[in-house]
């Protein structure tokens, strides 16, 4: 609503703590009233568990000096503004901060409905079937026709797919691992192709 100057971080390494230096993806950066967008180069980092949480912090002030993330100036002054906290984890699309089945049926609609956004998990332009497969096996740890996502597909998912045959505008738990809303022979050979594992 006002000119004024950003300072922001991302914890990249995951270690609960903003470096000043290395998190930093703008530093007082000036941003006129109304929408901006930025962009900043997210780091490669070894050995960080690609299904944690991701902290970051956006101070906003019409002081132009920097901001640690603290929000404290180098000579002990609290400037105004503004202080806005985000928690990121990867596949949860209804952001509350758990990855369950819902996420899973968020992404099965943005394909049906030819979507992109948070959904695009490999990020090239469209939500589809590789996305699909990236949350269910790389985020969730399973495979397509574990309809209750407890990792592993058993006599309990056969059984969820068969009393949900034919069903139409159907989900994940229903037994919808080709994300076409419908329960057919597709969503067997799922099973049946990976039943036991």
């Amino acid at each position: 609503s006002e000119d004024g100057w950003l300072n922001a971080w991302v914890d990249f390494n995951r270690d609960g703590k903003f470096d000043p230096a290395s998190e930093a993806i703008a530093t007082a950066e000036f941003l006129p009233a109304g929408s901006t967008i930025l962009s900043f180069v997210v780091p490669k980092i070894e050995d960080v568990d690609p299904h944690s949480v991701v902290y970051s912090r956006f101070r906003f002030s019409s002081n132009t000096r920097l901001l640690g993330p603290a929000g404290v100036r180098a000579d002990g002054e609290l400037p105004n503004g503004e202080v806005e906290d985000y928690a990121y984890l990867n596949g949860d699309f209804d952001g509350d901060l758990d990855r369950d089945i819902n996420d899973v049926d968020i992404m099965t609609k943005a394909i049906k409905n030819g979507e992109a956004g948070q959904t695009d998990l490999n990020c090239d332009g469209m939500t589809d079937q590789e996305d699909l497969t990236l949350l269910i096996e790389e985020i969730f740890g399973t495979y397509r026709g574990d309809a209750d996502l407890d990792g592993d597909v058993d006599f309990t998912d056969f059984l969820q797919v068969s009393s949900s045959f034919g069903k139409k505008d159907a989900s994940w738990a229903d037994g919808d691992f080709d994300a076409d809303c419908e329960v057919s022979f597709a969503d067997f050979l799922y099973v049946s192709t990976n039943f036991g594992k």
